[in-house]
């Protein structure tokens, strides 16, 4: 038994020097650095990636230890250099393998730094938000801004955030988008018009008072939001929930005949109000 312990710890010690043998001098040091980073030594690890930095600025592991550094700076607290670390990465990382990850470390780590008072570290948020090419920088900057206590700031992510529940396949997305909306402003869900591809029924909910003669609500979504929307009308100025049709609550009534209905015209009247509900 202890000849054949031996003998593992031998293969295993030749397996490593093997492998070190085969690796270059910054992939050694690279290999070092996240060992101290794996063991929480966070300030060996910054002195042993600096060596990286400094001796191979066009070898592959140069960004890998940006990157790895400016996780380290997270760790002793220091925001700011990670934050130019992690910007450095970004735009050094040629192949793409460290491209969304320093793009979610600049969106957090500037989050932060804004919500403690720096708000030049906005501007690193926004950049993302209106990229035309990062999806998941864009929709992860328009979440973080949703949680932000000015809701002007935060109402910036809105058009991003309707851009995911009606584009978007992936229902967890789509109703993390939705539950950012009603952090902002709950009153927003009610206002927002999808647009959905042509194939897709939609349905056109209108609400006509006739005591104030005006149009009260006129909403249009993709049918198979129309639970949603029918249940979310409970404005304080208006609010068909007490409304009854043949002893029937409204609401219940309305989602029943659209359930019933494939396409048409569908019209609900009442001392107070004309519902009018067309399918397409």
């Amino acid at each position: 038994m202890q000849l054949r312990l031996k003998t593992t710890a031998f293969i295993l010690l030749l397996t490593l020097t093997l492998m070190s043998a085969s690796l270059s001098e910054d992939q050694i040091l690279l290999q070092k650095s996240k060992s101290l980073i794996f063991d929480n030594k966070w300030q060996e690890a910054v002195i042993s990636l600096d060596k990286v930095i400094l001796k191979y600025p066009k070898s592959s592991s140069f960004t890998e230890a940006l990157f790895y550094k400016g996780k380290c700076l997270e760790e002793i607290g220091d925001m700011i250099g990670a934050l130019d670390l992690y910007q450095k990465c970004f735009k050094t990382d040629k192949n793409g393998g460290l491209k969304e990850d320093s793009q979610i470390a600049i969106i957090d780590i500037s989050y932060k730094l804004y919500s403690s008072g720096g708000k030049e570290n906005l501007k690193n948020i926004l950049q993302f938000l209106n990229s035309e090419t990062d999806t998941v920088a864009r929709y992860y900057a328009a979440f973080k801004l949703s949680y932000a206590k000015n809701k002007e700031i935060a109402k910036l992510g809105i058009p991003v955030l309707k851009e995911i529940i009606m584009e978007e396949k992936d229902n967890d997305l789509k109703n993390r988008a939705k539950i950012a909306i009603l952090r902002i402003d709950p009153s927003i869900m009610k206002d927002v018009e999808i647009e959905t591809k042509s194939d897709q029924k939609m349905i056109r909910f209108s609400i006509y008072s006739k005591e104030r003669k005006t149009m009260a609500i006129d909403m249009t979504v993709p049918l198979s939001l129309a639970d949603l929307l029918v249940n979310s009308l409970d404005e304080k100025e208006f609010d068909i929930s007490d409304i009854n049709i043949n002893g029937t609550n409204i609401k219940k009534t309305i989602l029943e005949k659209i359930q019933e209905a494939k396409t048409g015209i569908l019209t609900f009247e009442t001392e107070d109000v004309i519902i009018i509900i067309q399918i397409n």
